[in-house]
């Protein structure tokens, strides 16, 4: 409902004529050694038009974009179950994985990303405050943070400590 399509994980091999990764995992081939992703995407579908979906007259480029979420990632896979609640909660379970050594295997953990918390993408800081502030002189200075999506982080709570020399 937030007009965004997520995609985590994925997989990629070697070379313009690749064979298929899920076909590879199905014979449990060795010979086609491929390697998982830990990413995470969003596609902004805001600008994708009735036109491009009935008709495929597309207008507009619809950019993927990385999610920097900072901390601790699931083990990369493809194949995953997602969920995203109205808190903006992803959920990630399952999925395939393989290694040089292992080969493939199955997953069979949940991996929780919250997009929208206490972890913001960026913030920055404007003002009068920041560049001729004086001691006992009021002076004003603005916080602003965007999310994992770069909307504004409206909820951001801060704690300022201001010291000088």
């Amino acid at each position: 409902s937030n007009g965004y399509l997520l995609m985590f994980g994925g997989v990629t091999g070697v070379g313009s004529t690749y064979p298929s990764p899920l076909l590879s995992y199905l014979k449990r081939s060795k010979l086609i050694p491929v390697t998982p992703l830990n990413d995470l995407w969003f596609l902004d579908l805001e600008g994708l038009t009735q036109e491009c979906l009935m008709h495929g007259v597309c207008t507009s480029v619809l950019p993927w974009k990385i999610i920097e979420v900072p901390g601790k990632r699931p083990s990369p896979r493809w194949g995953a179950s997602m969920s995203l609640d109205s808190f903006a909660t992803l959920f990630v379970t399952g999925g395939a994985t393989y290694d040089s050594t292992g080969g493939y295997s199955e997953l069979d953990d949940l991996f929780v990303f919250r997009l929208r918390d206490a972890f913001y993408k960026k913030c920055s800081a404007t003002g009068e405050g920041l560049r001729s502030a004086v001691a006992g002189v009021p002076a004003m200075f603005y916080i602003q943070c965007q999310d994992a999506f770069g909307d504004p982080a409206a909820a951001a709570n801060f704690r300022v400590e201001i010291a000088g020399p």
